[in-house]
């Protein structure tokens, strides 16, 4: 099923190839570990889907897709990629496929108990995870509710560690185009400790999408330290007062918008 190595797929490497990198130099540890799995649950995935055989094709009559399964010794696994030129590099090209966030793929195969097969022969970041993995990263990545607390009693975002900051730092990768910067205080009670991403010059259409994405990644690599999201305008007074004390994230214009993960997965 392999095709030949492709050596232009083989030299670019990708956001998720730099998380793996810097999980597997970290020794694995637990905090590197939820790193990567939060930026895999923020990056679009493209999987293959059956062939159409009896006329079904790749998807159901109600939009749920039929990826690819393989049998390995460790039980059926689902194969997706990051790029589509990775998955044009192991497929040989052709036959359907679809595109789906990272958490929704894992909610998906948690279901079904099915496993990973991530950039299989395409990729440095290429590897199997098991389908507890991706049930515990559907679990985490479940819908967090978002809290509207004020923005009140602003200082340093001092309970930021490097791994959660690392994780946002990825996960608004995505967000390049719907948004112009990112800033992260902390704010509230300070003996109960709370973090405050306010996204700057968003369109109200995104904020839902832009909330979910950085909440989720929150829980995912750092469960212990609450996140609220506000979204301000450019001219917002605010924003000065909350600059002074964040550490802030530029988002490069142009980019590549963002899917909305609650729509149905782009069938090819």
């Amino acid at each position: 099923m392999a095709a030949d190595p492709d050596p232009v797929a083989d030299r670019v490497e990708t956001p998720l190839d730099h998380a793996h990198a810097a999980m597997v130099a970290a020794g694995e540890t637990e905090p590197a570990r939820r790193v990567f799995f939060a930026a895999l649950a923020a990056t679009e995935l493209h999987v293959p889907l059956r062939d159409g055989g009896g006329g079904g094709g790749g998807a159901t009559a109600d939009g749920t897709i039929r990826p690819l399964t393989l049998d390995i010794d460790g039980g059926p696994i689902v194969l997706a990629f990051d790029t589509e030129l990775r998955l044009a590099t192991f497929t040989g090209g052709g036959g359907e496929h679809a595109s789906l966030p990272g958490r929704a793929l894992a909610q998906l195969l948690s279901t079904k108990r099915l496993g990973l097969g991530l950039n299989l022969e395409a990729a440095p970041s290429a590897m199997l995870l098991p389908a507890a993995a991706l049930g515990w990263l559907a679990e985490s990545a479940a819908p967090v509710s978002q809290t509207t607390a004020p923005i009140s009693r602003l200082r340093r975002p001092d309970a930021a560690t490097p791994d959660l900051l690392a994780a946002l730092d990825a996960a608004l990768a995505r967000a390049t185009g719907r948004a112009r910067a990112a800033a992260l205080v902390g704010h509230g009670d300070a003996l109960t400790p709370r973090l405050l991403i306010a996204i700057e010059g968003a369109a109200a259409a995104d904020a839902p999408d832009l909330a979910a994405l950085l909440t989720q990644t929150a829980a995912i690599a750092a469960p212990n330290v609450p996140l609220d999201v506000s979204f301000l305008d450019l001219d917002d007074p605010m924003r000065d007062r909350i600059r002074s004390l964040a550490v802030v994230f530029d988002l490069p214009d142009p980019a590549v918008p963002m899917r909305d993960p609650d729509r149905p997965p782009r069938l090819r």
